[in-house]
């Protein structure tokens, strides 16, 4: 169901706005996805930040700590894949 979702809605559009923009395709595809995984992010921090103080270190903290998983937990996958295919 996603892959089929994405294929009819996500694709078209993603197709659409990196011809815009001028862009090849892998690039739209790296760039504009990763903005896609970002927005709503981005957009719940903006709304937090606009209801006051206390909500802004709430904000700030999730966004280090977003930030601290992917440098500490992802990237680590990544590598660890990369030795495990290597040496099988």
């Amino acid at each position: 169901v996603l892959a089929e979702s994405a294929e009819h809605f996500f694709c078209p559009a993603l197709q659409t706005m990196g011809g815009v923009l001028r862009m090849s395709p892998d690039v739209a595809g790296a760039t504009l996805l990763a903005f896609g995984n970002g927005a709503p992010d981005l957009f719940t921090n903006i709304a937090a930040i606009d209801e006051g103080p206390m909500d802004v270190a709430m904000a700030l903290a999730f966004v280090l700590g977003a930030a601290n998983f992917v440098i500490m937990i992802v990237l680590a996958a990544v590598v660890l894949g990369q030795v495990v295919a290597g040496a099988g």
